[in-house]
C-alpha cells in the first residue's frame, strides 16, 4: 500500500506529515481552514455563559438620553407658554439686554454696565413679585438675570 505523500501548509508552508489535521507551526485545521485564533475564539464563546451585556447598556443609555430629551423638550414648551403668555414684559426685557450688547460692542463698557445693572434691579423685583407658584416664570427671569451677570462681568473688564 502506497503511502500519502507530504504536503506543505497552505498558512506557513511548513512541510506536513501524511495524514496530519493541525499544523504544528502556526495551528491551522488543514480539514477546515481554521485558523488557529478562530480556534480559540470559537472555544472562548462556547465556554462563555454570561449573556452579553452590551445590548442591556446600550438600551440603558437609548433611554436616558430619551428621558434628558423628553425633559428639554417640555421645558422648552413651558418657557415659550410664558413668553407667549407675558409678551411684552419679554420682549421689553430682551430688547434693552440687546441694548446691553450694543453699548458692550461700542466698547462703552461703563453705560452698558450701568444699564445692564439697572435691568438687572428691575428683574430681581419682578422675580420677587411673582411668588413661588409659578416655576416656569421665575427660570425665565433667573436664566435672563444670569445672562445680565455676564454681561456686567464684561463690562467690569
Amino acid at each position: 500500500m502506497a503511502e500519502k505523500p507530504a504536503k506543505d501548509c497552505p498558512n506557513c508552508d511548513e512541510i506536513l506529515p501524511a495524514g496530519t489535521v493541525k499544523c504544528k507551526n502556526c495551528g491551522l485545521n488543514i480539514h477546515t481552514g481554521e485558523s488557529y485564533e478562530m480556534q480559540v475564539k470559537k472555544a472562548k464563546g462556547a465556554g462563555s455563559s454570561q449573556p452579553p451585556t452590551t445590548g442591556r447598556l446600550g438600551l440603558t443609555i437609548l433611554a436616558a438620553l430619551g428621558f434628558v430629551f423628553l425633559a428639554g423638550f417640555l421645558y422648552q414648551r413651558g418657557m415659550i407658554r410664558t413668553i407667549q403668555e407675558n409678551p411684552d414684559l419679554y420682549q421689553t426685557y430682551a430688547e434693552r439686554l440687546e441694548t446691553v450688547d450694543e453699548l458692550l460692542a461700542l466698547g462703552r463698557k461703563r453705560d452698558a454696565g450701568e444699564a445692564a445693572q439697572e435691568l438687572k434691579s428691575e428683574l430681581e423685583n419682578q422675580l420677587d413679585a411673582i411668588g413661588e407658584e409659578d416655576a416656569t416664570q421665575r427660570r425665565l427671569l433667573a436664566n435672563l438675570i444670569s445672562k445680565i451677570d455676564r454681561r456686567l462681568e464684561e463690562s467690569e473688564q
